[in-house]
This record gives C-alpha cells, structure tokens and sequence, in this order.
C-alpha cells in the first residue's frame, strides 16, 4: 500500500512536468515508448470548459528509453490554417475544442500527435500550493504587480508561478519571453518529479484539482511509467526550443504570419527525439538573448516603424501602432525599392534597414 501511494503520488509530479494534473481521463489510450503529447492551457479559471481559448502551446516529444524530452513552444497567436480550409491564430482554433487544436498543430507541423493535455489556470495554482511551491530558474529581473522574480532562482507559489507564466509586457521580446516561461515552469516541473520530491497526499491533490484537469494519456500507463521512475530515478534530459514569426494582421486583429526556417528546425528535433537522438541544448537549441530580439507586435514599436516609413516617403497614415492595409501597402512599397523580400510584414530586414531595429 505504501508503495502503491508513492507511485500515485509521483504521478502527479510527472503531470506538473507537463503541467497538468488529471482527474479527467477521456478516450484512454497508450502511448508507445516515443510520443508526442499536446500541453494546451486554456484561459479560464473555473471549472475546465471544453471550448476556450488556449493561452499556452507546447509540444511535448518524449521518448522513455533514451530519457529525452523536447519542449516546442507554439506562440498563441500563430496563424495556422483549421479543417474546414480557414486560417486562424491558434488560440482561437480552442473555441472549436482540443480536437480543432490538434488537428491545426498536426496539420501545420506535419505531425502524428494523438495526445493531448488540457489545464485551466486555476488547476494550475491549486496543484502548486499543494506541492509547496516550485523552484523555477528565471532569465530576467522583473515585477508583475505585487510580485517581484530575480534573474537566478526564485520559489513560487501557484499564484506567483501563474503570473509568471503569464507576464509578456516586462520583456523587449515579449510574448516569445513569455513562451520561454512557460517551458522554464515546465522544465522545473520535471526536475521536481525525476528527483524524487513526490508528494504524499495524492488523494487530497486530485479532489482539489477536479474538473479542473484533463488528458486522453491512460491512467495505467502514467502510473507504470512513474513507478518505473521511482525505481531507476533515471536523470531525464530536457531541451526547449520556439517557433517564431513575424507581426501582421488579419483584419484589425494581431496575428504572427509563422518564420517556417524554424518550424523545420523543430521539425527536426521533434523527429530526431523520436528517432532515440540525444540532443544538446546549446549545440541543438541554441538562444541567445540579444537587442536584434524585438517584439515586432509591440504597438508603440510599430508606431516607430510607420514613422520612419513616413519619413522615408511612404506613407502610412498617422502612426496607430497596427499593421493595416495602408501600413502594408508602404512596407510592400519600401521593400520592393529596397531590394528586401516583398512580404508587407514587419521582420528583422525591415526594421535594420530603417533604422529602428534597437
């Protein structure tokens, strides 16, 4: 009994390491020894819905005989094509459902993911409270109303870690900081889970996180997966990476039009963990932050963009901060006197030949 109440226990930490914590198993099946799962959080902190938008995306490839993990992170506003042939950001394909998301994901990646697991924000507090907090390794100093995170570690409660996760305006690359965050959460989730710091009262966790969790990874898999774990305490190797894009709009709404030199990249890690590679983070993944890393959906950015444009002769109205027809007619414009790719979108090119890329 009690070895039984330590392997239910660590299966809650192993779905921290994906943040998510299920009570709700839907369509049970069995991955093989190489997968693919879909960590969807949604935005809303009552009980779980099953249409909602999804604010956070992260492609999980996990492979249990060479102990690797990758982590893929899929900005919520990327814009990606739906069944019916209609092109949307991919928060939005969660108002059709997490099956309207995986097919988006499957269809765009050109992958095979059958699994998915869904989180609301306040499953996601609840269960960190109950593990006493998480230890999380932040890349900047910052603050967030009343909380305040140092560049190094930092302990969180399930609130703080939220707000953490959550945070885009405190970074020069805004929602792509944010991405990063949210696999730091993660990553710290499988650290906590593979060294053993399991949790006691599993049963007083699941009650707390019902109806607030869901995953069609079967119950008996997880649990002959942790037990497996608590035996070797096997070190797992975990690398994250982010695909990327460049502003644009559909209509008057935001949208990132997706940079496909790095979806081919995370298409090849995601198939080489599959295949049982090994990969390094610095070597595989590099990233290094630097002043060329700029949030291109930032409205006063662009309002800087459009009065150069003005100023250089192609004109884009008053500066508004949004990338409408005008302003894509001028950028088009410039790009095709300019020698650059005509694109009638704000990328790296653009901006360091305006001038405005700092």
């Amino acid at each position: 009994m009690k070895k039984m109440k330590r392997i239910l226990a660590a299966m809650l930490i192993v779905l921290l390491a994906a943040q998510i914590m299920v009570p709700v198993f839907a369509e049970e099946s069995e991955p093989s020894n190489a997968f693919q799962v879909l960590f969807s959080g949604i935005d809303n902190r009552g009980p779980l819905i099953p249409e909602s938008n999804t604010d956070a995306n992260i492609i999980i490839t996990v492979n249990t005989d060479t102990k690797q993990i990758l982590l893929v992170h899929i900005p919520r506003d990327y814009y990606v094509e739906a069944e019916d042939g209609t092109k949307d950001k991919l928060t939005n394909h969660g108002l059709k459902g997490i099956d309207s998301v995986l097919w988006a994901v499957n269809s765009f990646f050109e992958a095979e993911i059958q699994y998915y697991l869904r989180f609301n924000f306040q499953g996601f507090i609840d269960f960190i409270d109950a593990m006493g907090g998480i230890d999380v390794e932040s890349e900047y100093t910052f603050s967030v109303g009343d909380y305040h995170y140092v560049k190094g570690m930092n302990h969180l409660n399930g609130s703080q870690a939220l707000a953490f996760a959550r945070e885009r305006k405190s970074f020069k690359i805004g929602d792509r900081q944010r991405g990063r965050d949210q696999m730091l959460l993660m990553k710290a989730g499988i650290k906590a889970f593979t060294s053993g710091n399991a949790l006691n009262d599993y049963a007083a966790i699941l009650e707390m996180t019902r109806g607030c969790l869901e995953t069609n990874v079967s119950y008996s898999y997880i649990t002959r997966m942790l037990g497996a774990q608590l035996d070797s305490k096997a070190e797992w190797n975990v690398v994250m990476t982010s695909v990327d894009g460049t502003d644009s709009s559909s209509g008057s709404a935001y949208v990132m039009e997706p940079d496909m030199e790095t979806v081919k990249k995370a298409q090849d890690l995601m198939q080489r963990v599959l295949d049982g590679e090994i990969l390094d983070q610095e070597k595989d993944a590099p990233y290094h932050q630097d002043a060329g890393a700029l949030d291109f959906a930032d409205k006063e950015y662009i309002k800087r963009v459009q009065t150069a444009l003005n100023e250089a002769g192609y004109d884009c109205g008053e500066p508004d901060g949004i990338v409408g027809s005008r302003t894509k007619d001028a950028i088009r414009a410039y790009q095709e006197a300019s020698g650059l790719d005509v694109t009638g979108i704000i990328g790296r090119e653009l901006v360091k030949s305006l001038g405005v890329d700092n």
